[in-house]
C-alpha cells in the first residue's frame, strides 16, 4: 500500500514540478502538454487496475527488501 502511494504522490510531484520549471523558462504549453497528459495517463492505468495493483505492490515490494 506505501509503494501504491509513493508512486501516485510520484507521478503528482513530477506532473507539478514540470509544469513549474517550463513556466518559469518560459516555454510554451503546447510543448509541454503531452508530456504532462502522458504522466496522467500513466497515474490513472495505476489507479484504474486494482487487481495488477496488487501484483505490482507486491512486487515492487519484493524487489526493495
Amino acid at each position: 500500500m506505501n509503494i501504491f502511494v509513493f508512486i501516485i504522490f510520484s507521478l503528482f510531484a513530477l506532473n507539478y514540478s514540470t509544469y513549474v520549471a517550463l513556466n518559469f523558462f518560459g516555454i510554451e504549453e503546447k510543448h509541454y502538454k503531452p508530456f504532462l497528459m502522458y504522466i496522467n495517463v500513466l497515474g490513472f492505468f495505476v489507479i484504474i487496475l486494482p487487481k495488477r495493483k496488487g501484483h505490482i505492490v507486491t512486487k515492487l515490494n519484493s524487489i526493495i527488501s
